[in-house]
């Protein structure tokens, strides 16, 4: 027989009519949330956190009445049955001792709720909630409800919370790499901010501040960022394997992995009105490189200590070059010196690039 997951609200049979009620608990954290749908049917969401992170289990729930007490029951999304029960009773939270109009069970959580969370603004809702809390119970708190709004793509406001939880403790780890996410795919969006300091989360040294944050105080949020599909455009620049990885340009395996995933572009030069940048692309042995009118030279390369030859299938000319790390500046740099004078390479050096939003003319 599968376990049954039992969640008690005890609430007042009929008050959950707003858009939404939440209720959750402090020790170990966790959060309800309970959304109508159509009828006597209704979107129930229970988050918590282990070991391994947030976890979310959700399922469509059908309210039935009792005389002193509403149950809602269903199937969760972890394949166990959700049940709800829902009655009247006051109850006193851990971290800030407010007395709430809902107490709330669920399983081994115990927790409060109440109508003063519903259709809130959610910095507000914080807020009012986390006045005497600990510093961690506070960033625990902000990361679950960015988290929820993450989920739902609202990923402005959830970049905002996950901020705010990483202020409360910035050795949080899960507020640091939910940070770097979220930041990555609003650089990817082109979406901004309003307020200038948020508008520099986006920019790709913050990204990878939290993200080795994240790691410092959470190692195996380093095997994760390698596979995120978050950070997947995070991956494709020089920084992320120097700063994340800590690859070298002189062990030829770690430098063959670099010239293969990151994006290789003109460093600098003439950019086209008509046309694309010029680029090189790599796999395991050949290269592939294209100039800004779209015609394409191909090859083969080998590594030895740190030294790329690239020797070209067509003309049998070959160039050496090397990834070089710009000096100590952020980017590093493909450089390949005469190449372009002598007609080889349409340029001498080509770089990784992310492409920040440009926060100054579009701002919202």
């Amino acid at each position: 027989m599968k376990k049954l997951l039992l969640i008690a609200v005890l609430i007042t049979v009929g008050q959950v009519h707003a858009k939404e009620f939440i209720a959750g608990g402090m020790r170990p954290f966790w959060m309800l949330s309970l959304r109508p749908q159509h009828g006597s049917q209704y979107q129930a969401v229970l988050s918590y956190l282990n070991a391994s992170g947030a976890i979310k289990i959700k399922a469509v729930v059908t309210k039935t009445h009792h005389k002193d007490y509403a149950t809602y029951q269903g199937q969760g999304s972890n394949g166990k049955p959700l049940s709800i029960m829902i009655a009247g009773r006051p109850c006193v939270t851990e971290g800030n001792r407010n007395t709430w109009s809902h107490l709330v069970i669920v399983n081994e959580f115990k927790g409060c709720g109440g109508n003063e969370l519903i259709n809130m603004d959610h910095n507000k809702q914080i807020d009012k909630q986390s006045g005497r809390q600990t510093t961690h119970e506070k960033a625990q708190q902000l990361n679950m409800r960015g988290y929820h709004l993450y989920k739902q793509g609202r990923y402005k406001q959830a970049l905002s919370l996950f901020h705010r939880a990483t202020q409360a403790n910035n050795r949080y780890a899960l507020a640091q790499y939910n940070l770097a996410c979220t930041a990555a795919i609003m650089a990817r969006r082109n979406q901004c901010f309003q307020d200038e300091k948020l508008s520099e989360l986006l920019e790709l040294d913050r990204i990878l501040t939290a993200l080795k944050q994240s790691i410092k105080f959470d190692a195996k949020r380093k095997n994760k960022s390698q596979t995120d599909p978050d950070l997947a455009r995070v991956r494709k620049t020089y920084q992320y394997y120097r700063d994340i990885l800590r690859y070298s340009p002189n062990n030829d395996d770690q430098l063959r992995q670099m010239l293969k995933n990151i994006n290789w572009q003109q460093a600098a030069g003439f950019y086209p009105h008509h046309g694309k940048l010029a680029n090189i692309k790599f796999d395991s042995s050949s290269f592939f490189a294209t100039d800004n009118k779209g015609r394409k030279k191909t090859g083969h390369y080998s590594l030895d200590n740190g030294l790329i030859t690239l020797t070209f299938t067509s003309s049998r000319q070959k160039i050496t070059g090397r990834l070089l790390d710009n000096n100590g500046a952020f980017r590093g740099v493909l450089r390949f010196s005469g190449a372009a004078k002598a007609n080889i390479l349409p340029f001498d050096e080509y770089t990784s690039t992310f492409k920040t939003p440009n926060c100054a003319g579009n701002q919202g």
